[in-house]
This record gives structure tokens, C-alpha cells and sequence, in this order.
């Protein structure tokens, strides 16, 4: 009996052990059909707002992603597909989750198994509102959650935000309108 005890405890320590991988590996991690990976970065608020404002594309949208929400889940399908689509990209996707570290697992499973090339920028914060707030100071932070995004110019001046008021064709056709699509 105790030996059938110290076995099962091996083989449950060793699969815990080898299917866990570290962050690390994680970011490094490729598809084996592509050479896509996977890039999650851990960043601090001040580091995420000189990315967005160097960016010297015409148009940069901030989307804020959450494999917890559902408006979320039913828009980055959506989002991705655009992005992965324009093979001329005059603006830049920024891809923020305010979730952090303790979510990091999660976050990568969700962006692997849906196949989602887009690099996200993990930022700690309690919620996305705190986020938004410190990002957009010309946003409605009231209205605004996962799922949605806003965009600036080159400027970097607000050009639109969406809130939980729009439906998923009001986002597309926002989103397509800004990086010219008809």
C-alpha cells in the first residue's frame, strides 16, 4: 500500500512538474504548424504610454482584452481577424490586459488555443478603468471595460472610444474606419 502511495505521488509531481512551463518558456513558445509566437509583456503603466506615444503610425487603437469577459471573447475573434488580414498596417494594435502576472497562465492558453499572434501588454492594476484613466484623459472611463477599445492619431489625440453602448458591427465598423477599410 505504501508503495502504491509513493507511485501514485511520483507520477502525479512529475506531470505537474513537466506540464507546467515557466514563463520564460512561454514567451518563447512557437506553434509547431507556424513560426508565430505568442508575446505577453509585463510592463508598468509609464513604460505601456511611451510605446503607444513613440508609435509613429497614423492611427494606434488600445484594445482591451479579457479571456474572462464575454464581450471580450466575442470581439477578438473579430479584432484579430482585421489585424491578421492587413498586410499594409498604417496603424498599430496595442493589446492591453490589466489582469497581470497572476493571470499570465491563463492569458497565454486563451491567445494559443484561439491562435492569436498579437502581442499583448500584461499591465497590474486592479481593474481597467485605473488603466484607462492614466492612457485616455479625454476617455469616459464610466463606460468603458474589456472588449472595448479607443483609438488616437499620430498625435495622439482621441479619435474614438467605444464603450458597453456599442454592438459588435458598431466596433467593426469603427475599427474599419479607422484603419481604412470599406
Amino acid at each position: 500500500m505504501k508503495n502504491y502511495f509513493i507511485i501514485i505521488a511520483l507520477y502525479l509531481l512529475s506531470t505537474s512538474v513537466f506540464a507546467q512551463k515557466s514563463e520564460n518558456q512561454i514567451k518563447n513558445d512557437t506553434n509547431f504548424n507556424s513560426q508565430k509566437k505568442i508575446q505577453i509583456s509585463n510592463v508598468t503603466i509609464e513604460t505601456f504610454k511611451q510605446l503607444v506615444n513613440k508609435s509613429d503610425k497614423k492611427n494606434k487603437i488600445i484594445y482591451f482584452i479579457s479571456n474572462n469577459c464575454s464581450s471580450s471573447v466575442e470581439f477578438t475573434p473579430l479584432l484579430y481577424e482585421i489585424y491578421n488580414n492587413q498586410k499594409t498596417k498604417d496603424f498599430e494594435l496595442f493589446v492591453i490586459s490589466t489582469k497581470g502576472k497572476n493571470h499570465f497562465d491563463k492569458l497565454y492558453n486563451y491567445l494559443f488555443y484561439n491562435g492569436y499572434y498579437f502581442p499583448v501588454f500584461l499591465i497590474s492594476k486592479s481593474n481597467s478603468k485605473e488603466v484607462l484613466k492614466e492612457l485616455c484623459s479625454s476617455c469616459q472611463q464610466k463606460f468603458m471595460g474589456y472588449g472595448n477599445f479607443f483609438a488616437l492619431n499620430e498625435f495622439n489625440e482621441l479619435i474614438i472610444q467605444t464603450d458597453f453602448n456599442f454592438t459588435m458591427e458598431e466596433k467593426l465598423e469603427q475599427i474599419k474606419k479607422i484603419i481604412g477599410i470599406e
